[in-house]
């Protein structure tokens, strides 16, 4: 069975196509929609324990160490991960990505 053999000109070209992107900024863009999604949705789930905890303290729940435990930890994993993808987000958006 013959083998095929590609000429060079069709690895540069794949080369040249893949390196574009990264010429014209689409680091910086990816990492401003990452770090968006991720502090909406960090933000849905802390919004989300936050509804359950006070619901449960509405039904007497309150005192159960569990329920104090997993509020408290929640609002310190909240916190700490708002922080670093406010700061990503931040460091993205400054940042001049010259060719």
């Amino acid at each position: 069975m013959p083998r095929h053999h590609y000429s060079g000109d069709v690895a540069r070209k794949f080369v040249s196509v893949i390196s574009i992107p990264s010429c014209i900024g689409s680091f910086a863009f990816s990492s401003i929609c990452c770090s968006g999604v991720s502090i909406l949705f960090q933000t849905l789930l802390f919004g989300l324990t936050a509804y359950k905890f006070f619901a449960a303290v509405r039904a007497g729940w309150g005192e159960i160490p569990l329920i104090v435990l997993l509020m408290r930890d929640g609002t310190w994993a909240f916190a700490v991960l708002f922080r670093r993808f406010s700061y990503t987000l931040y460091v993205s958006s400054n940042l001049n990505y010259d060719c």
